[in-house]
């Protein structure tokens, strides 16, 4: 799944807590909880909001995180960004990818989660729109892209 703090991370659902475990979790401060990635770029840091509060960490790990693997290198801001296994088909899953909000494709090894490549979504990148989805073909060498600006 993509997530608001500009990464993407594999689950393994085997590994999710029960119900109930949610109940022992601490929540955010609020001061942590304002931020709207539809809105603004996610906090850098170090950074404080305008009450003077500290933001985590952009690579902060959050310690009730319970995902397997984080992908990190695009963007995510304006809207939801869609990420996905390439094809068993072609590729073995071997890589997910993901549209960014910089108007490119990433694509990152499953395992190592190092950035196999970054491709430019068609061929006039002057104007930067998000990329939202992107689709692999099943067999052939082919990314198709669904971006904000019309192409």
């Amino acid at each position: 799944s993509n997530s608001k703090d500009q990464s993407a991370k594999l689950w393994d659902l085997r590994l999710l807590r029960p119900p109930e475990a949610s109940d022992a979790l601490t929540p955010l401060p609020k001061r942590h909880r304002v931020w709207d990635y539809r809105r603004s770029e996610y906090p850098n840091v170090p950074g404080r909001d305008a009450s003077g509060q500290a933001w985590p960490s952009q690579h902060h790990v959050n310690p009730h995180d319970s995902s397997v693997m984080t992908y990190r290198g695009h963007k995510v801001h304006y809207t939801l960004i869609r990420c996905h296994f390439s094809p068993r088909e072609s590729t073995g899953q071997k890589y997910i990818y993901t549209g960014s909000a910089d108007g490119r494709v990433h694509i990152y090894d499953t395992l190592s989660g190092e950035i196999e490549a970054v491709l430019a979504h068609g061929h006039d990148c002057r104007d930067v729109a998000a990329v939202r989805d992107v689709s692999w073909h099943p067999w052939q060498p082919i990314l198709c892209t669904a971006a904000w600006d019309g192409r």
